[in-house]
């Protein structure tokens, strides 16, 4: 950057102004890398606790009985704790036992109780581990999550903002302190705060696996509710050919799955972005399961004359994905993994034609050959290089 004449006429004074702002941001970037490190330390309060009872009731935790078995006369727990599931669950309670589940894991009962009993609930809710070390970041940021929106318990921020820092910070996310920043400014906001939103790439890998499997599952219940739906609506002929088009569908999806997972060969973070590669697939899979609920054609906004260009496009990155394969060592070749998806992809189309036909006789069979190849296009693009 060119210098100002008017510094140049007083570079004694430009000097002192530098070193007081270099010495202010060196200040600012202090207190802020110093953030969680100057949070109160609190504890969780007596009532926010789960007592013995709480800890080993319904949904919370499971003993092993094989090598910490129940005492007679103690309570009996029922089924594993996991606080995520629990979470974002809808059961009633939900977010009670959620913290119920987080707080037993990490030894904090409520009330006078013998530490070898805390340990022993300890244990079975922690499916073994008693070090509060070991609890995994997603778990413990559900905690930040109930304090934070007062979900089943008194709203408590400094709380919240505490499991943030202790539990915030993943591999590949932001730092704690940045992570503790953005919740300040949610929280000001007067926002809901979810640790799954936007992804949860913020908090790390881990987390955001978590967040993506959820969201895995919840599309995947959506998908066959429609696709149950759908299929009990039809008339016989109709409801035929959705059939064969969801079979062709499920074949499409196995083949790409296994290109996609074949190509990322069980890399770093290959969970999380085979995770995601799936989530973008399936989407155009159930936006075209909703337009069929809704009595309306999914190619509807799809122009048929396109057709021809688009297949040139799609021939043409079929086969630049093809060449990146040549050569290659035994171990890094997908090439047959490609052609499958890609054979699967097109009868997966063709299904489409045909109950198009059926359903909508007036639209033409390029129509929903050009809609399908332009989902295709970006999703072979995209992991297929």
């Amino acid at each position: 950057m060119a210098r100002s004449y008017r510094a140049l006429l007083a570079p004694r004074k430009n000097a002192v102004i530098w070193m007081l702002a270099l010495s202010a941001l060196h200040v600012g970037a202090q207190q802020t890398q110093d953030a969680c490190e100057r949070l109160p330390k609190i504890a969780v309060p007596e009532q926010d606790r789960p007592t013995l009872a709480e800890a080993y009731s319904a949904n919370v935790s499971i003993p092993k009985a094989d090598r910490f078995p129940v005492p007679p006369g103690e309570p009996q727990p029922a089924t594993l704790c996991d606080p995520v599931d629990l979470y974002y669950s809808h059961s009633p309670g939900h977010f009670e036992k959620a913290r119920y589940c987080v707080l037993t894991q990490l030894g904090l009962l409520r009330g006078s109780v013998d530490p070898a009993k805390v340990k022993m609930a300890q244990w079975a809710a922690s499916d073994g581990a008693t070090d509060p070390e070991m609890l995994d970041n997603m778990s413990g940021l559900v905690l930040a999550m109930v304090f934070a929106n007062g979900e089943g318990v008194a709203r408590n921020l400094p709380l919240a903002r505490q499991f943030l820092c202790q539990f915030g910070g993943g591999i590949g996310g932001d730092e704690p302190d940045q992570l503790l920043a953005n919740f300040n400014k949610i929280m000001r906001r007067g926002e809901h705060f979810d640790v799954c939103a936007g992804g949860a790439g913020d908090f790390g890998r881990g987390v955001s696996f978590v967040c993506l499997g959820l969201e895995q599952n919840r599309r995947a219940e959506e998908t066959h509710r429609l696709e149950t739906a759908i299929a009990a609506a039809n008339v016989p002929q109709m409801k035929d050919s959705f059939l064969a088009l969801l079979s062709a569908w499920e074949k499409f999806h196995g083949a790409y799955g296994a290109m996609d997972s074949a190509i990322c060969d069980g890399g770093t973070g290959c969970g999380g972005i085979t995770e995601d590669d799936d989530l973008k697939m399936t989407a155009s899979w159930l936006a075209a399961l909703q337009s069929l609920q809704n009595n309306v054609p999914p190619a509807s906004g799809t122009d048929p004359s396109t057709f021809a260009q688009l297949d040139n496009r799609l021939n043409s990155a079929y086969r630049e994905s093809l060449d990146e394969s040549k050569g290659c060592a035994p171990q890094d070749c997908f090439t047959a993994q490609i052609r499958a998806a890609d054979r699967a992809w097109l009868e997966y189309r063709e299904a489409w034609v045909k109950y198009g036909a059926l359903r909508w006789p007036a639209l033409p069979a390029n129509q929903w050959r050009a809609w399908q190849t332009a989902i295709w296009i970006p999703l072979l693009q995209g992991t297929a290089s």
